[in-house]
Parts: C-alpha cells; sequence; structure tokens
C-alpha cells in the first residue's frame, strides 16, 4: 500500500508496513513534495522543480486538487480563491486550466494536471523501492505497479471529485484499484493502528463507556476537525 496526501501546498507520500512505513523523499530529498506545475516554454516542472522555476514569465499551477470539482465553490464558482486575480493562467468554472505551453494556449483539464503531480509521485515510489529493496530497476516498476495506492480529499468531497481523482492517478500509472478516502477516515485508520493496543492515547474523554477522540488537521488552506469514537 502507498498513502497519497495531496495538501494544498506540499503532496506527502508513505509506503505501508512492507516497507515499515518508509517516506518516499522528493526528488531533492525533502519529505514532500510542493504541489505544483508551472509551465514555461516547451519546459514543463513538476514539484520542487516547479517551486524553483517560478517567475513572471511562467505559468504555475498551485494546489491543483483546488480545481477538481465542487472544490473551489458552491456550483463550481471560484469565489472562495483569494488568489485568483494574480493567476496568469485562465481558468473556467470546472477547474480547467489555459495555459502558455510549447509555443501555444494549451488547456488541460483537473484530472490531467494532476496526473502530471502524480507521475511524479510514482517516480518517487518506484525509486524507493529500489533503493529499499536493492532490486533491478525492472523489478521495482513491477512493485511499485502492484502497490493499491490511497488517496486523500477533504471530507464531503463530491463524487464527480472522487471520479476525477481515480481518472487522474490512473492516467498517471497508478492502477484501476486506488483508494480514494476522506481525511477523516485516514484520521480514524491512524488512530486504530497507533492505539489499538489499548494502550494510554492522549486527549481522551470518556462518554457512555466510549472513548471520543477530537483530531485536528491544520493543514496550508484548510483545516479539518474529526470526532472519533474509537471501536464505535
Amino acid at each position: 500500500t502507498v498513502g497519497v496526501d495531496l495538501g494544498s501546498q506540499t503532496t506527502k507520500v508513505v509506503l505501508g508496513p512492507a516497507f515499515e512505513y518508509e517516506i518516499v523523499r522528493s526528488v531533492m530529498g525533502g519529505h514532500s513534495t510542493p504541489s505544483a506545475v508551472t509551465f514555461r516554454g516547451r519546459q514543463r516542472f513538476i514539484g520542487e522543480q516547479a517551486s524553483e522555476a517560478k517567475s513572471a514569465g511562467c505559468d504555475t499551477v498551485l494546489h491543483p486538487g483546488r480545481l477538481l470539482p465542487g472544490m473551489m465553490g458552491a456550483g463550481g464558482d471560484d469565489d472562495d480563491d483569494v488568489f485568483r486575480d494574480f493567476y496568469r493562467f485562465e481558468l473556467d468554472g470546472r477547474g480547467a486550466v489555459t495555459v502558455e505551453y510549447d509555443g501555444s494556449n494549451r488547456k488541460f483539464e483537473p484530472s490531467a494536471v494532476l496526473a502530471m503531480l502524480l507521475g511524479r509521485v510514482r517516480s518517487g515510489v518506484e525509486e524507493t523501492v529500489e533503493r529499499l529493496g536493492g532490486s533491478a530497476t525492472g523489478e521495482a516498476k513491477a512493485k511499485a505497479r502492484t502497490a493499491r495506492y490511497a488517496l486523500t480529499l477533504p471530507p464531503g468531497s463530491s463524487a464527480a471529485a472522487i471520479s476525477a481523482l481515480g481518472d487522474a492517478a490512473y492516467a498517471a500509472g497508478l492502477g484501476d484499484d486506488v483508494l480514494v478516502l476522506d481525511a477523516g477516515r485516514c484520521a480514524a485508520a491512524a488512530y486504530g493502528r497507533k492505539w489499538s493496543d489499548g494502550g494510554a492515547s492522549p486527549s481522551e474523554e470518556e462518554e457512555g463507556g466510549g472513548k471520543i477522540v477530537m483530531v485536528v488537521d491544520m493543514g496550508h488552506a484548510q483545516t479539518t476537525v474529526s470526532v472519533l469514537r474509537p471501536g464505535g
């Protein structure tokens, strides 16, 4: 299993128990990859290279996950996006972006932009599996292809957003058996794995004989609060 947290500013990737939950490092050795894609001339930069390539002459798409259906505001309206006036690229009501690329204006659907980012994620997974397993590149790619990816979206994401993310994952080569989970379910799974042995856990409240746990995920663009009842 490969877990992918698509954050607003950075994307974090971790391998499953078969690889002792190893963090997949970015191209430059970081623990996360910037959620960014930059177009400049005939070049396309992804992740840290996209952040470094940003300039007045580039079209940079930050936090591509917010382009998914229903993420920008009610009815696809982008009223909640305070950075809209500063974009160099065109953004339509469906989240598609039009950028200057390879000498012409090119339009990319949200799933296409996300596929670019997820393609970089897949490459990082293959390199990490190869490093940990000491296997040949072909073997590492085979292991990465058979791994099941789990991607996160904010709670309450629309069916269209889930479908578009699945399309992006398939286009990026992550397979057709991708799990798309909301952040609340991921928090519950992580808490259950860590504290399932019955040991003492932080900040617990007893109510009706069961534990109630509040998990607060403070991200760069939004804060998600999940209330969990382990085992309930």
